[in-house]
């Protein structure tokens, strides 16, 4: 098995361990907000964004940064191999 592969198994490993991490987590809250009386509405509930829209307005950006990151390494390592590498070598 080389790095690369060693990597990738490793990486599987750790975001499993972290799903089931969560899993645990989402469990309980389900859990406890089922016991949780209800709650009075709030006189400006309808004023407020749902929350969905807020996780997708907070990690949207993110994504984009690590998609941006993505493209700059992989233009970094094509900088790397260009014709000025071929002359040098």
């Amino acid at each position: 098995m080389d790095l690369l592969q060693r990597t990738k198994k490793a990486e599987d490993r750790l975001l499993d361990t972290v799903q089931r991490g969560q899993d645990a987590v989402i469990d309980v809250v389900a859990k406890a907000s089922a016991r949780l009386p209800e709650l009075p509405e709030l006189p400006f509930a309808d004023r407020l964004p749902e929350p969905t829209r807020v996780i997708e307005r907070v990690y949207s950006p993110a994504e984009r940064l690590l998609a941006n990151q993505h493209k700059f390494a992989a233009r970094v390592v094509k900088a790397t191999r260009g014709p000025a590498r071929k002359v040098a070598a």
